[in-house]
């Protein structure tokens, strides 16, 4: 059984496997219809199953199959589909002498860095107008980030716990003569 982390991280496979390019030396460790070697990426994402079975070669096949050599060979076929994946081959000829190297697109020396990952997943988004007033450089962190959760309206306020918990009073435990509410306290 998979670990919860696991399992979240195979869901982020599609996101991920764009990101990685298989360089093809003598092609024995990449899949040749499902990695991303191939000019136009993943030749199944591509086109359609079709060109597997046009083909005459397994799903499993390795890039391998089609290496002879230096040289691409492809198996004949009046596929349309596979004559364009023909003349869209990658620019360079296989190295049988060399091993398949695997590019992290993120960099730009192509090293696998978590920190390339985050940067490439993480969708941007515009600071707040109110980003200064919490987040200056001398700030006391745990203030700043009370005062974070009030601008949120995310504070544990008497009347957010009322409502899964109709016995707590909601009267301000300061005063005791209003509602306590993020606007009562804060505002």
């Amino acid at each position: 059984m998979c670990s919860w982390n696991w399992r979240k991280l195979l869901k982020l496979h599609p996101i991920a496997h764009p990101l990685i390019l298989y360089i093809i030396g003598n092609g024995p460790d990449t899949s040749l219809w499902f990695d991303n070697w191939h000019p136009d990426g993943p030749i199944c994402v591509k086109w359609s199953s079709r060109v597997i079975y046009d083909s005459g070669l397994q799903k499993k096949a390795k890039v391998n199959s089609i290496v002879h050599g230096d040289q691409w060979v492809w198996p004949c076929s009046m596929s349309i589909n596979l004559l364009e994946i023909k003349n869209h081959m990658p620019s360079y000829n296989p190295n049988s002498s060399l091993e398949d190297c695997i590019k992290w697109l993120p960099t730009l020396d192509g090293i696998y860095s978590v920190a390339s990952t985050m940067a490439s997943l993480k969708t941007p988004h515009p600071l707040v107008p109110w980003f200064e007033l919490v987040w200056y450089s001398h700030n006391i962190p745990r203030m700043s980030f009370i005062l974070w959760l009030a601008i949120k309206g995310r504070l544990s306020t008497l009347d957010s716990v009322h409502l899964y918990n109709p016995h707590v009073g909601t009267l301000c435990v300061l005063c005791s003569s209003s509602p306590e509410t993020h606007a009562y306290l804060c505002f």
